[in-house]
């Protein structure tokens, strides 16, 4: 048996790869983050010697039951790790309380030990990426790269202006971006509120106080154009970005122009860039996801992040390649 672990909404990757998992007659069960969050109803008998899962549908009330020994097969791919509980929960048990924050943080740690036991009991199959390979941090990716051979930005976490100022005297143009691997994203009235990369001037810098929150900023690299590679197992498909041409997407192409779209075409990484990410995915003990990189206008190839759970539709696009149908025979594979 295959299963997937995902979220409810906003994963058309899941659903293609389900897809092509149906065509191929696969036993495939898919389990959403939400289907262990309050007031979903389950039962996990994790310490027994055949662990079980058993889901009772919110609406319907159908049950099912997983025999979590006959997994063979997992593919990780997306865990929220119920945050979102807090935030959408929490006031039905803590309306008006000053203590609200420490009660809504001690609720979502309660809601992942379920998530956490569920891994325990699937420690015999094999996993298509993992809970901590996907919470990998930025500094140990760069720091990872840099000994694979990889060129990366002079980067610094830095939380006093003083600091700051000294880097963007040596750098002259730098870019703030969080430090975590998950931007942080806020549902508005009028849409969704998205952190990205930003670049940070003299101006901005002179406004900050003495002292700040802790932030990862790198000095900017001027770019010909970005790629993103999709690794899984051995293979490489690589597009490039043509986001320069585009003021909205100069600085973070994930500012995503949909009225007209960064160009994107395949790309042929060469033998010695493509050696020295086997070395950095070796390294970490990734076996899928996306690796963002840039072509600088010197010709380098600059290193910027790796996401075991990156989105890889616009490679597969783009390439030709149905990167889906390679996740799913890939899955496959395992459970035979």
């Amino acid at each position: 048996m295959i299963l997937i672990l995902s979220r409810a909404h906003n994963d058309l990757a899941t659903e293609r790869v389900l897809g092509w998992l149906d065509a191929l007659g696969a036993d495939v069960v898919r389990i959403n983050e939400e289907d262990l969050e309050y007031p979903s109803r389950f039962v996990l008998d994790a310490s027994g010697p055949k662990p079980t899962l058993t889901l009772t549908h919110w609406l319907t009330g159908a049950e099912r039951c997983i025999d979590l020994m006959q997994v063979h097969s997992v593919w990780f791919r997306r865990w929220g790790y119920f945050k979102h509980y807090a935030i959408h929960h929490v006031d039905t048990f803590s309306e008006c309380l000053p203590q609200q924050f420490e009660i809504a943080l001690f609720l979502a740690q309660e809601h992942a030990a379920p998530g956490q036991a569920l891994f325990a009991a699937l420690k015999h199959a094999h996993w298509l990426c993992g809970p901590q390979l996907a919470q990998l941090d930025k500094t140990r990716m760069l720091i990872a790269a840099r000994e694979a051979g990889l060129d990366i930005p002079p980067s610094l976490i830095v939380s006093e202006k003083k600091a700051l100022l000294q880097f963007l005297a040596q750098h002259g143009q730098v870019i703030a971006k969080n430090l975590g691997r998950d931007p942080l994203s806020l549902n508005m009235e009028d849409g969704v509120l998205a952190s990205y990369a930003s670049l940070l001037d003299q101006e901005t810098v002179n406004r900050l106080p003495d002292n700040f929150f802790p932030s990862l900023v790198q000095a900017a690299i001027a770019k010909q154009y970005e790629l993103r590679v999709f690794y899984i197992e051995g293979s490489f498909e690589a597009v490039a970005i043509f986001s320069q041409n585009d003021p909205q997407t100069q600085v973070d192409y994930r500012r995503y122009n949909l009225a007209r779209p960064n160009r994107m075409v395949p790309y042929q990484l060469s033998q010695t860039l493509e050696q020295r990410l086997r070395v950095l995915v070796h390294a970490l003990h990734f076996d899928v996801g996306a690796i963002d990189l840039i072509r600088s206008s010197d010709g380098q190839d600059v290193f910027l992040e790796v996401n075991p759970v990156g989105q890889f539709g616009m490679v597969s696009h783009a390439t030709h390649v149905d990167l889906e149908k390679k996740v799913a025979q890939c899955l496959l594979r395992h459970d035979q």
